[in-house]
């Protein structure tokens, strides 16, 4: 059995180019604007909408083609309020992206109400396709806690961009996709430098911007890969690598990134 779990985050981004705001480009932002101005009819509107969302459908489908036979796909979405409960123990939380809200009153855009104006089902966006989502809980949490209770004999592959799936490679049932290419293990080792059992610990050390979390000072990537090829385990560090300030600040970065975090 072949289980693919999509991370809805890719209709976000492709959302964000539909409506990027350029005149010469006619995306959904430049159709929606000749049906505001009653340039075209509302039906026309839907069409051109509806079209242009196919595409990114189209390609998916492309790229899950390729993969062979998949017995089920499940799109993975962000609840509105995904980002609340990892806020309660860092309110900081991914602060620096777009509004720079807290993330303990962060809500945020439920992407499939963008997908409904397009004439499309988010739920089944494909005949036989199925969605997983939970107001409070982010798409990378429901595709953690999906790996983590699957039986080892189901194999599953999880298409996303979103990097801190990746830990999820240390389970043995469960390959990477970045909607372009399948990634080994033995790719995720020669670009990081690491195991896939060492990247929370990886980025408790070195931090991770788009999440806005700081990581440990005077420890960058580079810095952060060394000591974990060498000691393993950042509990095996000699003694003076790391300040107890700074252990403790590892356990709330690793808190904070692992997945699934409902299963902390």
């Amino acid at each position: 059995m072949m289980t693919l779990l999509i991370d809805g985050g890719y209709f976000v981004g492709r959302f964000e180019k539909h409506w990027w705001n350029n005149p010469r480009r006619k995306n959904m932002k430049y159709w929606w604007e000749q049906g505001k101005k009653h340039l075209i009819s509302k039906k026309e509107r839907d069409n051109h909408l509806h079209r242009l969302f196919a595409y990114d459908l189209g390609y998916l489908q492309m790229k899950i083609t390729e993969l062979g036979f998949v017995s089920e796909i499940i799109v993975c979405y962000d609840g509105i309020y995904g980002r609340r409960p990892r806020g309660a123990v860092y309110p900081e939380y991914k602060q620096n992206r777009r509004g720079g809200v807290i993330a303990t009153e962060h809500k945020g855009i439920d992407v499939r109400e963008r997908i409904k104006k397009t004439l499309h089902d988010p739920d089944a966006l494909v005949l036989g396709w199925k969605s997983l989502y939970d107001k409070n809980m982010e798409a990378d949490d429901l595709i953690g806690e999906y790996c983590v209770n699957a039986s080892k004999e189901e194999d599953i592959i999880v298409m996303s961009k979103d990097k801190d799936l990746l830990q999820l490679m240390c389970l043995p049932n469960v390959s990477i996709h970045d909607f372009t290419n399948l990634i080994t293990k033995k790719m995720f080792c020669e670009e990081n430098g690491i195991e896939p059992e060492q990247y929370l610990e990886f980025k408790a050390l070195a931090g991770d911007k788009s999440d806005n979390i700081p990581g440990i000072k005077g420890i960058g990537p580079k810095t952060a890969a060394k000591y974990l090829r060498e000691y393993g385990k950042i509990e095996y560090f000699p003694q003076g690598i790391l300040s107890e300030e700074d252990v403790q600040l590892i356990q709330k970065w690793k808190l904070i990134t692992q997945l699934p975090f409902h299963h902390c």
